[in-house]
């Protein structure tokens, strides 16, 4: 019993991050500078080149949804969508390369570095290439389609619990199934559905009637209704709940997910 309380207790307690965490961060932001054009246009061409389309393109032939354009109602789900799964895809396929195919973390973990350091590095780093494409979105919004720019500082409390979720998701599967290519049937048949039914390409709640109350199932509906309502200032008490529930889950997920590690690494 106590054995259980005290595991409970690790995922419920706050999420470590140390300086080795910082390290790892470091380690990538260096590589990822190293060729900054290519990587720097892969981070923003997807959800330009999305917004152009269905914003800009769909949106000319649809009408007021909710009161606003096609363009508003569309980008700051867009923008929540592209968050999370960008740091879901960042650890899922990067992780795999950096284990299976080159030994880098296998070297990372012959310094002084934690198995701990390693995990939660990758995942805010995760975060950070996350949040900078769905900030990328959000900003196109405050310029073309009239929302303030101060929504670019507080959407970072909803992208941050839902891309440390959605990257510490990642890790999870990724130490847990045995066919790592299964990773990408989950990404298609899971987590795509998901983007479409998480009120964001079109008014699902609207659409599903009485339904509607099964989508708060998916994360992906806790972080596009509360940033949605955010950009067009209609922030209420529910969004607040939203709120506590993604960083609630974020933590344990982010905690679970270290611990998983850790023991992976000590086990072989």
């Amino acid at each position: 019993m106590y054995k259980i309380l005290k595991n409970s207790w690790t995922l419920l307690s706050f999420p470590q991050f140390g300086e080795g965490s910082l390290k790892v961060i470091l380690r990538h932001k260096t590589i990822f500078f190293y060729q900054p054009t290519i990587n720097f246009v892969l981070l923003v061409s997807e959800p330009l080149m999305v917004w152009a389309a269905l914003g800009i393109g769909l949106g000319f032939w649809i009408g007021k949804i909710e009161n606003h354009s096609y363009a508003q109602f569309l980008i700051p789900a867009l923008a929540g969508i592209v968050t999370c799964l960008n740091a879901f895809q960042e650890v899922a396929y990067n992780i795999n390369l950096r284990f299976k195919v080159s030994p880098n973390h296998w070297n990372i973990l012959q310094s002084p570095l934690r198995a701990e350091d390693v995990a939660s590095g990758e995942i805010l780093w995760a975060t950070i290439k996350g949040i900078l494409s769905g900030l990328l979105l959000l900003f196109l919004g405050c310029l073309f389609n009239g929302f303030k720019f101060s929504v670019l500082y507080s959407a970072l409390l909803i992208l941050i619990p839902g891309a440390i979720l959605f990257s510490s998701t990642a890790l999870l599967i990724f130490l847990n199934l045995k066919g790592k290519e299964k990773i990408g049937l989950i990404y298609t048949l899971v987590l795509i559905p998901l983007a479409f039914l998480s009120h964001s390409f079109f008014p699902t709640f609207d659409l599903l009637g009485r339904f509607k109350n099964f989508l708060w199932i998916s994360p992906l509906v806790h972080v596009t209704y509360p940033l949605r309502n955010l950009c067009w200032d209609q922030f209420n008490s529910i969004n607040y709940l939203n709120l506590a529930l993604l960083w609630f889950f974020a933590g344990v997920s982010y905690n679970l997910a270290l611990r998983n590690f850790n023991n992976k690494i000590n086990s072989n």
